[in-house]
């Protein structure tokens, strides 16, 4: 049985400061991509988050895209990846609310919570 956990963003910004403190440093082109489980962009072109979002893992968690360019999701089925369940886009202009997820919900500031729980 899945939990739901309801966070503020002051509780996702200490969990996301806390998991990085326990990975390496981001490295010159604002990426920080700690794990398969979760990615960080801050303040990347649109042509790198672009890289990363062609390349996510399946595995993938939680992705954050802060205060970038822009993020394209409409070559990206962001319900195929099973074990995701939220994606911050906090600071960055994209089309994701565009792709209409039935798996996605709007939780306000630009975050989402994404996962079975949210499937219709």
């Amino acid at each position: 049985m899945k939990r739901i956990v309801k966070l503020t963003e002051r509780d996702l910004t200490r969990l996301v400061r806390r998991v990085i403190k326990e990975q390496p440093e981001e490295n010159n082109d604002g990426i920080v991509e700690l794990n398969e489980k979760l990615i960080l962009l801050d303040g990347v072109s649109e042509e790198t988050v672009s890289k990363i979002l062609n390349r996510l893992p399946k595995g993938i968690r939680f992705l954050s895209i802060l205060n970038s360019e822009y993020a394209d999701f409409s070559n990206i089925d962001i319900c195929s990846y099973p074990e995701l369940t939220m994606v911050n886009l906090k600071g960055t202009d994209s089309n994701f609310e565009e792709q209409e997820y039935e798996c996605a919900e709007d939780i306000g500031r630009s975050i989402y919570d994404v996962g079975n729980d949210v499937r219709r």
